[in-house]
């Protein structure tokens, strides 16, 4: 019970995960088409999009945000073909949290976080450290 209060306590607060929730895919889409030409002029600079090559396996990334928010969200999964594992984009995670929108995609070569969130001095691997400090959480939920 104590540790159950600290982890409340805590709330992991710089980015608040425990807050975390899907965006609905329809929700998504919408975003696209309402803001197609601003979207196709977005350059994403490297402080809101980093390639993961270290501290955490892509599998475990995906087992944690699937025990945590069920089949992947992303946009990118529309188009992507179920029955074949030669995609390119293998898995996406699309998640609103109070500081703004964090995206993860797993390509075939690579790890990828996008984000806009709200948060004074982001970094990756803090961030990183924090989801697996709620690996814990998550295994005696299931």
């Amino acid at each position: 019970m104590a540790n159950e209060s600290k982890l409340e306590e805590e709330n992991y607060s710089k980015y608040e995960i425990l807050k975390w929730e899907v965006i609905p895919i329809r929700e998504s889409i919408k975003v696209v088409q309402t803001e197609a030409e601003k979207l196709k002029t977005l350059r994403l600079s490297p402080s809101t999009r980093w390639e993961v090559t270290s501290n955490i396996k892509p599998v475990d990334l995906y087992v944690y945000l699937k025990a945590r928010f069920g089949e992947p969200n992303g946009i990118t999964m529309v188009t992507k073909d179920h029955d074949d594992s030669d995609n390119m984009i293998h898995w996406h995670y699309s998640l609103r949290a109070e500081s703004g929108r964090i995206d993860f995609l797993c390509w075939t070569f690579r790890l990828e976080i996008c984000h806009t969130l709200d948060v004074v001095a982001v970094d990756a691997n803090e961030l990183l450290s924090e989801i697996k400090r709620d690996f814990g959480r998550m295994a005696c939920l299931s």
